[in-house]
């Protein structure tokens, strides 16, 4: 599968509109963080050490109508999307890879050497990893003993425990930074509505 890296909201929607569902989940086959854009504090700087570009995304035609806010909509999306400002959100396809236990893997931190990088101080060099495993995949949390802790839906979590994510909760990794984590199912069907 071919990471495309963090995309504005804008263009993630550009690019996919017409994507058939099938066509959407075969691309995806792994969870996304939504960065809401919502935060005074900026996007944040992130990085894919190990990012692998094995082909180009189909270009399509710029979207004509876009004049519609996310809280139009608010009784149809999950309510982890209802604070998401379409103008300044970042969708960031999730980079796993494959262990040898046949699980898959994200590492999260701000070393270089990690999956989803942070170039921030308030994440820790190994701050977290998410492990996918099962038939279908469930996804799990580690906080690796970060300073400023790991937050699933604002709750923060004791090193070294396991936390089962559910598709839409938030997490924040250190202070300031929220992300929402989402299946593609999910987000293809939030993107679809807008």
């Amino acid at each position: 599968m071919s990471i495309q890296g963090i995309v504005p909201l804008l263009k993630f929607l550009e690019e996919h509109k017409e994507w058939g569902r099938e066509e959407f989940l075969q691309r995806y086959s792994y969870p996304f963080f939504l960065y809401p854009g919502d935060q005074e504090k900026g996007a944040p700087k992130i990085a894919f050490p190990q990012m692998i570009e094995d082909s180009p995304i189909p270009k399509r035609n710029k979207l004509k109508t876009m004049r519609m806010v996310v809280s139009d909509l608010e009784d149809t999306l999950p309510p982890s999307f209802r604070r998401v400002i379409i103008e300044k959100a970042l969708v960031i396809p999730l980079p796993f890879r494959q262990s040898e236990k046949g699980v898959v893997l994200l590492e999260i931190g701000r070393d270089t050497s990690m999956d989803l990088y942070f170039d921030d101080e308030q994440v820790s060099a190994h701050h977290a990893t998410i492990i996918g495993e099962g038939d279908p995949l469930v996804y799990k949390i580690i906080d690796q003993g970060s300073t400023n802790e790991t937050y699933v839906d604002g709750t923060a979590l004791p090193p070294g425990k396991i936390t089962e994510l559910q598709d839409g909760c938030t997490l924040e990794f250190g202070l300031h930074r929220l992300f929402v984590f989402y299946y593609p199912e999910t987000l293809y069907k939030c993107l679809n509505m807008i």
